[in-house]
């Protein structure tokens, strides 16, 4: 989304590309800071709730290992998510718990009632957060 925003405005991340996007020693100097780091996938899919239990079990074990190993941390070391483009399933849910996540955020502050939901914050796994591309969207 962020590059097609760039190639809508004409912008070349090139030469900005340090300041724009994470290296490996971004994350490791944000954790050495005290920041929380936390899942977001491995892969980065759109549609992550039309994945499978397994596949998704994949994408975010192969995530965790990276970012442990990364870290030098023990593998309960990562307790946090967030979901890509807000996209997730209850296959999503027990697969976060299930990798000892503690509390994952979503990128809406609305009840989706397709997710089955009863108010904004619906579970522990389902924190509302307002993303990025909604505010742009609200702005242009």
């Amino acid at each position: 989304a962020m590059l097609a925003l760039m190639k809508e405005k004409n912008f070349n991340p090139e030469s900005v590309h340090e300041k724009l996007f994470f290296e490996k020693k971004d994350i490791i100097s944000l954790d050495k800071l005290g920041h929380t780091i936390g899942l977001h996938s491995h892969y980065h899919r759109k549609k992550k709730e039309k994945l499978s239990f397994q596949e998704q079990l994949d994408d975010y074990s192969t995530n965790k290992n990276f970012l442990t190993k990364l870290l030098n941390k023990p593998s309960n070391y990562i307790k946090t998510a967030s979901h890509p483009f807000g996209s997730y399933n209850q296959d999503t849910l027990k697969v976060l718990d299930n990798l000892g996540v503690e509390l994952a955020f979503k990128d809406s502050m609305k009840i989706e009632k397709e997710k089955k939901m009863k108010k904004i914050n619906n579970s522990k796994f389902e924190i509302a957060r307002e993303d990025h591309i909604n505010i742009l969207k609200k702005i242009n």
